[in-house]
């Protein structure tokens, strides 16, 4: 899945994120209809292949528009300045009033979040995120299945196969403790700070001490708390 060779998954997710501001509704329309025409002529093994490729790519787009949906205002602000107009990062420095070396560290963990959907992995930092979960378990729902239908016609590798089940598997059985611990009602305490954390992924501990009337420090714990219980799930 590539995952030692860091420099090639950053750049997988600069394309990513690249082509998402590149992309077009008529593009999108295109993709759909080559998609379709590829189903319904797929006995030759290079339709299938090229199918795969346009698969990836709505794979990538969905990957992107997850990890940007929760990320801050300010920081979606970033991406559009410096991936869909251009800009530079002296530029945006002065139209945020952030500094370049802050716009930098911004942009290598945004690229690091991307990067690692990309290979299929969800972090300690993703046990709260539903909406991150649950995506994770679409795209390998849509990767698995067709290598299921077409494991005669496809040379694939079946440890790379196998090892794409057992991740989903497990990433199932976090979005079920995911699930069962939001909707259950808060006992106590912790209880209320994971399930403030899982209805808002994005918030920091500053801003969920602050929804909670509780301190930071207690946040804090309680948080990793949960994260080790479930550390299993995403390592």
């Amino acid at each position: 899945m590539h995952k030692n060779k860091p420099e090639l998954g950053l750049y997988l997710a600069e394309q990513a994120l690249k082509m998402k501001y590149l992309d077009t509704p008529k593009k999108i329309q295109e993709r759909i209809e080559l998609k379709d025409f590829c189903v319904q002529n797929f006995s030759p093994q290079n339709v299938k292949k090229f199918y795969l490729r346009l698969q990836k790519m709505e794979i990538n787009r969905i990957i992107v528009d997850t990890v940007l949906n929760e990320l801050s205002i300010e920081k979606r602000s970033f991406i559009e300045f410096k991936y869909k107009n251009n800009d530079t990062f002296v530029n945006i420095s002065m139209r945020l009033n952030i500094s370049v070396a802050q716009l930098n560290i911004w942009n290598k963990s945004i690229l690091e979040e991307i990067k690692n959907f990309i290979f299929y992995t969800l972090t300690e930092k993703d046990v709260f995120s539903k909406s991150k979960i649950i995506n994770m378990i679409h795209i390998l729902d849509v990767r698995i299945k067709f290598f299921e239908k077409n494991n005669h016609e496809i040379n694939f590798n079946k440890h790379w196969f196998n090892a794409l089940s057992i991740l989903r598997d497990k990433y199932r059985q976090l979005l079920y403790i995911v699930e069962c611990f939001s909707a259950k009602q808060a006992k106590s305490i912790g209880d209320n700070i994971v399930i403030m954390k899982i209805q808002y992924p994005g918030d920091s501990p500053t801003e969920l001490a602050y929804r909670c009337h509780v301190s930071v420090t207690t946040v804090s714990r309680n948080l990793k708390q949960f994260t080790n219980s479930v550390k299993k799930y995403v390592t």
